[in-house]
C-alpha cells in the first residue's frame, strides 16, 4: 500500500481557517459600521430635540419676556417659564449622552478591539481596523464626543443665564 500524501490537506486546512477568520473579520467590520450609524442617528436626534427645546425657549422668551414662575415656599426664587423648556433640552441631551457615550460608543470600541485582535491573531493583510485605530485613538474619540455634549450643555446654561439674569425682564420695568 502506498503512503497517503497529507501535505495538501494541511494547506487546505490553513486556507479554511483563514477563510473563517476573514469572514469573522468582515462581520466585525459590519458591526462597526452598524454602531457608527446608530451613534450618528442618536447624535442627530439628540441635536434636533435639544435645539428644538432651546429654540422654543428662546422664542417663548422673545414673545413673553415677563412671564415668570415665582416660588415662595422655603426658598424664594423666580425663574422665567422658558427655563423649563431649556431643562427639557438638558434632559434630551442627557439621555442622548447616555445612549451614545455609555452604550453604543462602548460597543463600537469593543468591536474595534475584536477586529484588531482578529487582524493580529490571523495576520490579515489589510489591517484596516488597526490602522484606523492608530489614526484616531479611543482617548481622542472619547474626548471629541464628550466635547460635543459639553458644548450643547454650555449653550443651555448660557440660555438659562440670559433669560433669568441678563435680560430686561429682571429690571424693574413696569409690565404692560
Amino acid at each position: 500500500m502506498d503512503p497517503i500524501d497529507t501535505s495538501g490537506l494541511v494547506d487546505d486546512t490553513m486556507t479554511a481557517k483563514n477563510d473563517v477568520a476573514k469572514d469573522q473579520w468582515a462581520n466585525v467590520i459590519r458591526v462597526q459600521i452598524h454602531f457608527n450609524e446608530l451613534i450618528q442617528r442618536v447624535r442627530q436626534l439628540t441635536s434636533t430635540l435639544t435645539i428644538a427645546a432651546f429654540g422654543s425657549a428662546a422664542a417663548f422668551f422673545g414673545s413673553h419676556p415677563h412671564t415668570a414662575i415665582n416660588v415662595d415656599t422655603h426658598v424664594k426664587f423666580s425663574m422665567h417659564v422658558s427655563t423649563l423648556l431649556i431643562i427639557a433640552g438638558f434632559m434630551f441631551l442627557f439621555v442622548g449622552y447616555l445612549t451614545d457615550r455609555q452604550y453604543y460608543f462602548k460597543l463600537l470600541l469593543a468591536s474595534v478591539q475584536v477586529g484588531m485582535d482578529l487582524e493580529k491573531d490571523h495576520q490579515l493583510p489589510a489591517q484596516l481596523t488597526t490602522k484606523l485605530s492608530a489614526a484616531v485613538s479611543p482617548r481622542v474619540a472619547k474626548f471629541t464626543v464628550t466635547l460635543f455634549y459639553i458644548s450643547a450643555l454650555l449653550v443651555g446654561i448660557a440660555l438659562i443665564w440670559l433669560v433669568n439674569f441678563a435680560t430686561i425682564s429682571n429690571l424693574d420695568v413696569p409690565h404692560q
